[in-house]
């Protein structure tokens, strides 16, 4: 299993609907921005790509693999998450 960082991607996630806060911000960086395609194109190469297929434990950015933080890599981190997911997920 691996995962990847989308980069930035101009949607509407993160914009409140009801009181529109956020979409100024966005529309100003949207030319920076990639499309949501370019957003998606590596968990796309990631779940279809043979060159990855056994591949584990990695970290990419625009389909190439990345240097992923300190702290990703700290498993008293990993386990804590993981465990406030699963409570989380239960309320």
């Amino acid at each position: 299993m691996n995962c990847c960082h989308p980069g930035a991607v101009a949607t509407n996630i993160g914009i409140d609907r009801e009181t529109g806060f956020g979409k100024t911000v966005t529309g100003l960086l949207k030319p920076f921005f990639q499309t949501p395609a370019e957003g998606a194109s590596t968990a796309v190469f990631l779940a279809s790509d043979a060159s990855v297929a056994k591949m584990t434990g990695g970290y990419f950015y625009r389909c190439r693999p990345a240097k992923s933080s300190k702290q990703s890599k700290n498993r008293k981190l990993a386990k804590r998450l993981f465990e406030l997911s699963e409570e989380l997920v239960r309320k």
